[in-house]
């Protein structure tokens, strides 16, 4: 996961270079004629203002998408704001004012893939991420707790027990109960589930701020968690074939 790529705003001559979600090889390019973008009618109002500067400027733009590689050719969507902002560009040793305008993407569509995870993984834990990848942008207090929504769909998967009978009453455990039960069988993984916890939590409640890297931070454990008990579990598995054959193991073609 490009951290950076992900926060930098870009301006219509420099487009960041977004994996294709689609094929997750081709990069997706600006389609000709593409990207369109308008000042805003608050935004229009205001250079009636006497203090008018163009900082003031805000903008909503569209821009359509190709994948690059020859095969997929996917077209996706994407949709967000603008704004004009100040720079100095030095000629003669002596600084000149410019103005340049930059856009910061709300939404995408389809989403792009944040990270990667195991195709083996779930499908209703990967609807839960494809879903906060599509809120990223525009929510991220909406995102971290699908992430929340994820990992409870993962011990789910894991058959980490959901409720218990107490004096023939159905109680449900809690996440955290969950998480100490999965920890018995999966010790390593338990702080990383623990922080996936809160960051999911914040993101539930509306007094508590969530930025895009708090979510980003989630990514990165979960991919973490992923890939120990996916693909990593593979790798291993293959390790103790090797050794135990001490050499090649017999493949099909």
């Amino acid at each position: 996961m490009d951290r950076k790529l992900l926060k930098t705003n870009f301006t219509k001559d420099r487009i960041p270079a977004w994996l294709c979600p689609t094929c997750k090889s081709g990069i997706l390019h600006p389609k000709k004629d593409g990207f369109l973008y308008f000042e805003t009618a608050d935004s229009k109002k205001g250079h009636n203002h006497e203090d008018w500067e163009p900082e003031w400027i805000e903008y909503t733009f569209t821009l359509i998408l190709e994948c690059s590689n020859k095969s997929c050719r996917e077209t996706i969507s994407c949709s967000g704001v603008g704004s004009t902002e100040m720079g100095y560009e030095y000629t003669n040793e002596y600084p000149e004012t410019i103005y340049e305008d930059t856009f910061k993407p709300k939404y995408f569509y389809p989403p792009l893939i944040l990270f990667d995870f195991p195709e083996i993984v779930a499908d209703d834990v990967k609807n839960e991420l494809k879903q906060s990848f599509e809120l990223f942008f525009c929510n991220p207090p909406s995102s971290a707790n699908h992430i929340r929504i994820a990992l409870e769909k993962l011990l789910n998967h894991l058959k980490v027990k959901r409720f218990e009978i107490n004096n023939g009453q159905k109680k449900f455990i809690n996440l955290h109960g969950r998480i100490e039960i999965a920890s018995q069988k999966y010790p390593v993984l338990r702080d990383y589930f623990i922080a996936l916890k809160w960051l999911g939590n914040a993101g539930s409640h509306s007094h508590t701020k969530i930025s895009i890297d708090d979510v980003m931070d989630s990514y990165e454990i979960f991919e973490f968690v992923l890939n120990e008990l996916f693909r990593n579990k593979s790798i291993k598995k293959l390790v103790e074939q090797i050794n135990k054959k001490k050499g090649p193991t017999q493949k099909k073609v």
